[in-house]
Parts: structure tokens; sequence; C-alpha cells
């Protein structure tokens, strides 16, 4: 299926002709959703011990980075990670995403914090796309470096 939804009759629905904003599905879409359910098809993650601090990004689907979990023993007040300043990154902070562009040094992730919760350590992993988007050259990777962020966290003082 080369496209979800078009005029020949070959994607996953049928445009109606007298009315395009409408779509009819063909038989195979429940399958196709079951599929993109498969544990094959979703991303996973691998944690290793480390003492280097090196990311490689050889695509969206496919790269290193570098995680630490924080044990909050109450609901924070304010969260904050501070990176270097020429750093292009995507953080994942619990089950939320967070993009850091260059020039940027703090990156607040107090709401995902929030809403994980003190019973389980809380998850910070940070991955170094290149910074346009495309690694530069043809090269097949782009490794980055990245000292270690400083945490910024502040919890209630009472219960």
């Amino acid at each position: 299926f080369y496209q979800f939804r078009d005029r020949g009759r070959l994607g996953l629905e049928r445009e109606n002709p007298n009315n395009p904003a409408l779509g009819v599905s063909t038989p195979l879409v429940p399958l196709y959703k079951a599929l993109l359910q498969e544990p094959y098809f979703q991303s996973r993650e691998t944690w290793l011990k480390t003492k280097n601090l090196k990311m490689e990004w050889r695509a969206s689907d496919d790269s290193d980075g570098l995680g630490w979990k924080l044990a909050l023993k109450k609901k924070p007040v304010f969260l904050e990670l501070a990176f270097k300043k020429e750093a292009n990154l995507m953080v994942k902070a619990g089950k939320q995403w967070f993009y850091k562009k260059c020039g940027v040094e703090w990156v607040d992730v107090t709401h995902a914090a929030s809403e994980w919760g003190t019973k389980k350590p809380f998850p910070i992993i940070a991955f170094a796309p290149p910074k346009d988007g495309v690694n530069p050259n043809g090269s097949t990777k782009v490794v980055t470096n990245l000292p270690k962020p400083r945490v910024r966290l502040h919890t209630t003082w009472k219960d």
C-alpha cells in the first residue's frame, strides 16, 4: 500500500469521488492496524552500563543515546537538565519527548516528572541527531561526545 488514501483505489482507503473528504476503508485496514501493533515493529530500548559518553546517530530508528534514571522521592516543583549549548538533542524524559536546539542550555522536564510519579525511577534519555537533520557528506553516522549534564531538582519541603 503506497499511501493511505488515494483516488486510484489502491490505498488503504478509497476516496469517494463525489466527496473527497470521505474515505471508504478496504477490508484489509483492521489487519493492517493489527500488524503495526506487533512487537516486531515497535521501537525497543536496550540499556547497557557504560563510562563512555559517546552517542552515535545513524537514523531516527537506529541510534545510540545516553540514559540515566533519577529516583524521585517527592513530586518535583521543577526539574531541569543543563546540556552544553552547542548540542542538538532529542531528550526523552519519562514518556515525553523534548527538543533541545543549539544555543539553548536548559531543558525543563518538570511536567514529565510530575506525571511519572515517585514509585519507580524516572528515566531520562538523550539522543544527538545532526544539527541540520541530515548526516553530513553522505556519512552513515554522526558521533557526538556529551559531557555529563547538570540536573536542577527542587521538591517541596513538606509533604
